[in-house]
Formats: C-alpha cells, structure tokens, sequence
C-alpha cells in the first residue's frame, strides 16, 4: 500500500504549519520555516516559505510509515538580502534573492 496526502494545515510536536496559499488573507501568517544548516563555510541560517505539505504513507515489513514532506521555497542566505534588526533581534529578508 502506498498513499500520499496533501495537507495546507499540518500539527507535528506541538506546531502547527501552514501552506503558504492557506496563510493568504488571514490575520497570522504561519509559513514559515527556519533551518539551521552545514554549509562548507560552516553553520548557516536558512528561511523559507512553506509552498506544499505531503503525507507519504507505506508499509514495510513490520508496520506502516508515515513521512511528512515540507515543499519549500528558500531563500538566499549569503547575499545582502539576510540580515538581523539588532534593536529587535527579527530576522529580515529580501525575498527577491531565491536560493
């Protein structure tokens, strides 16, 4: 048995996620997405927007699996499009700089 789900609302370990066509006109926006990275460089910070949320489900040989897939659009990182509001410690973007 294989299935896949689409979710534009998914709770995992106490949060909650939002597709970013689901956020649209709603009073909080809930997107997203923040992943600390290793880069050859060393540690990166990575933003994104969340765009798609897939729910794999097999089975395998003792019992069934379930994935969680976040499809998202990321942002460049290392141009001068990323920078933090010392005053407010909030992360600002450009997001015209695509990853």
């Amino acid at each position: 048995m294989r299935c896949v789900k689409e979710w534009h609302t998914y709770f995992v370990n106490g949060y909650k996620f939002h597709t970013n066509e689901w956020s649209k006109g709603k009073k909080t926006i809930n997107c997203g997405v923040y992943v600390k990275g290793i880069t050859e460089g060393g540690y990166d910070d990575f933003y994104g927007i969340i765009h798609k949320i897939f729910e794999l489900e097999y089975n395998s040989y003792t019992s069934l699996k379930k994935v969680v897939v976040f499809y998202c659009e990321w942002f460049d990182p290392y141009r001068d499009g990323t920078r933090v509001n010392p005053r407010y410690n909030i992360v600002e973007l450009d997001m015209s700089k695509r990853y």
